[in-house]
């Protein structure tokens, strides 16, 4: 089944898969499930935890995102497109995907990916960060900044509560707050922005754009 720290390459395209594992020989060894074994390696006894878990869009994305929590919890799920596309990219993510590659992405992409992921973070590429071209800025706090980056990372009201140490009536009361703020109407709305806030915290650590279409 593969080693601790394994990177599992689903897919039916081997030069997909000797590709990747040529991008990251001497960082992770790699396994290669195809395509028709997907469900009986997410189920299989193996107690190995790999790394990660890369998968070929062309799959039932959905489902196996969701066996994989089931049967693989705590190992994040990267999508791999063939073209590089902004809606797509974003609705892996809505899905739960901890980060999307595609078959132009270089080395040093798929390096990056993986070291964001293993850090706890979701990796986001930079055509998704600039594909919006018209934002309107929102001063966050602190703390608000805090919310959306656990809401982010896929974790529920209750462990982010935990994690800021504040009651969960205080976590509901920051979401709410946040959504008329922003004008999401949901935390999945609230998480893809918290992506692009993230893409772009280095420059500008405590504001959040929201696209606003004419």
């Amino acid at each position: 089944m593969g080693e601790n720290g394994s990177l599992v390459v689903c897919t039916d395209r081997e030069l997909l898969f000797h590709g990747i594992e040529r991008m990251v020989q001497g960082s992770y060894p790699c396994e290669l499930v195809p395509m028709g074994s997907v469900d009986f390696w997410l189920h299989g006894v193996a107690t190995t935890r790999p790394e990660c878990l890369v998968l070929d869009s062309e799959m039932q994305t959905a489902e196996v995102i969701r066996q994989a929590r089931l049967w693989k919890p705590g190992v994040p799920v990267v999508v791999w497109q063939r073209a590089n596309s902004t809606e797509a990219s974003l609705h892996a993510l809505e899905l739960g995907a901890s980060g999307v590659l595609h078959d132009s992405s270089r080395a040093e992409d798929i390096m990056a990916c993986l070291k964001a992921i293993q850090e706890g973070h979701i990796w986001v590429p930079q055509s998704i960060a600039k594909a919006s071209l018209e934002f309107q800025r929102y001063s966050l706090s602190p703390r608000e900044s805090q919310v959306m980056s656990l809401v982010s990372q896929g974790l529920c009201n209750k462990e982010i509560a935990y994690a800021m140490g504040i009651t969960e009536g205080t976590t509901k009361v920051y979401l709410s707050r946040m959504f008329d703020k922003l004008g999401v109407s949901d935390r999945y709305a609230l998480a893809l922005l918290g992506l692009r806030h993230h893409a772009s915290s280095a420059e500008h650590p405590q504001s959040v754009f929201v696209h606003r279409p004419n």
